[in-house]
């Protein structure tokens, strides 16, 4: 934008200097006077034209360095560590209006974009399909929660997009804001105690990610066959795989047929060949066991902390969920992704076992509103409109992860978080059960 309104600059200039120019060639030289009374020479129209053009090519330079000396992202990195992290979180919830915005504004032009994509009635037109009886319309809170929402990531988009330097296919990406912001927080010196522990957690959930990853792909080693053979070999184990789950379809008595044993057995022998040719780097997946062993225990001893948001960032870290496909992202162990001997459960792991609930799905229905309340428990702001858990239930399109009450919530626009879940979102045995896991993580994490 900056660099537009320098360029107006110039060309209203040159305009200028030109009529000046064009006015004093049709005038002819006379020669300077001299007045006796005052001593102060009469400039002719050439060097009053001249002195003009030297006057506004200065204002030009000075502007032209102002412009230059001012940093990119000179917004941003005025603001602490704190305040972009509060962004990059803004920046997360996010990610589904970024998705929608993407998606229905393909192939538009801007200004189409801008008259023709109506949020507030696509949200009301969501409510609609997706409401099955509890509400079937939204409240006037709720279609301005959701109206705030929607102006709060265009804003912030907008702002980020002025403070960096960026391709505009890097700028389409739902997650561009987040990541520009996240980007940005690397260079920055958290002042805080929280903070500052915030920044540490954050680098080690990286790490912890991005070894977990390195781990799985060490695991998989790297044929001694040629890359032609690898690739057909695989293709047929995949083909076969695709006919053995069309089996399935047809119940048990169609997998002790002697078509289907056969499969098994040719897709068995395959596999089998394809892991026979596969060479692994043991010192390096052990060295990167070494890794992630620490990374874990730095993470937890992190949960026990008293800022809610440190404890949530340790927590989601712990937490990371590799299989996109896994509708239960708190649970995954690192021997699935290593396929190796390494037996540490991860922390919701551990609290399920401790907590004596035997259905994953169900733990995993009051594993949020315990990790929730425990936050409020450590300090958190939990009424609404501060509380941003409460805030996305409040607009919520569709229903979350609580099978039992479909539909929108009002109530979550009127109260705080404790009383919305415990009067609202849970049956009287939900949060019974919820009091058992929300007391586990009082008891071991709470300082």
């Amino acid at each position: 934008m900056t660099k537009k309104l320098t360029l107006i600059f110039l060309v209203i200039i040159a305009v200028i200097i030109w009529m000046l120019l064009q006015k004093n060639q049709e005038k002819s030289n006379p020669v300077q006077i001299v007045s006796q009374q005052n001593q102060q020479i009469t400039e002719t129209p050439e060097q009053q034209t001249k002195a003009k053009i030297k006057t506004l090519e200065t204002e030009v330079a000075n502007h032209m360095a102002e412009d230059i000396s001012q940093p990119i992202e000179n917004t941003l990195k005025e603001l602490t560590y704190m305040q972009l992290y509060e962004k990059s979180l803004v920046a997360k919830d996010c990610f589904g209006f970024y998705l929608l915005s993407e998606n229905n504004s393909y192939g538009l032009s801007d200004e189409t974009k801008k008259n023709e994509i109506d949020y507030i009635q696509d949200y009301k037109n969501k409510i609609e399909r997706n409401s099955k009886g509890r509400q079937n319309h939204a409240t006037e809170q709720q279609i301005q929660s959701y109206q705030d929402h929607t102006v709060q990531c265009t804003d912030l988009k907008t702002e980020i997009e002025s403070n960096t330097e960026s391709s505009d296919r890097e700028k389409e990406s739902f997650s561009f804001a987040f990541e520009q912001l996240r980007l940005i927080m690397t260079a920055k010196e958290p002042i805080s105690d929280e903070g500052k522990q915030l920044k540490f957690v954050l680098k080690e959930a990286k790490a912890f990610k991005n070894t977990t990853w390195e781990l799985k792909k060490l695991n998989a080693g790297e044929s001694d066959l040629s890359k032609q053979e690898t690739n057909l070999l695989k293709q047929e184990i995949q083909n076969l795989n695709f006919k053995l789950k069309s089996s399935d379809y047809f119940g048990k008595e169609a997998k002790l047929t002697p078509e289907y044993l056969a499969l098994k057995k040719e897709f068995d022998d395959k596999q089998a060949y394809l892991d026979l040719h596969l060479i692994i780097n043991q010192q390096e997946l052990i060295h990167h066991k070494k890794i992630l062993i620490n990374s874990i225990a730095v993470l937890e001893s992190h949960l026990k902390t008293e800022y809610p948001l440190v404890f949530n960032e340790a927590f989601n870290g712990l937490n990371l969920n590799l299989n996109s496909s896994n509708r239960l992202p708190h649970f995954y162990k690192l021997d699935r992704i290593t396929k190796t001997a390494l037996q540490i459960p991860i922390i919701s792991q551990q609290i399920f076992e401790q907590s004596g609930i035997k259905d994953k799905n169900y733990f995993n229905l009051l594993l949020q509103p315990s990790l929730d309340l425990y936050q409020c428990y450590l300090g958190a702001e939990c009424t609404f409109p501060n509380n941003r858990r409460l805030t996305y239930l409040c607009y919520l399109p569709k229903h979350d992860f609580q099978e039992t009450t479909e539909g929108l919530f009002f109530e979550a626009c009127e109260m705080n978080i404790e009383d919305f879940y415990l009067q609202n979102y849970l049956t009287g045995n939900q949060v019974e059960d919820m009091n058992v896991i929300f007391n586990y993580l009082v008891n071991n994490y709470a300082k």
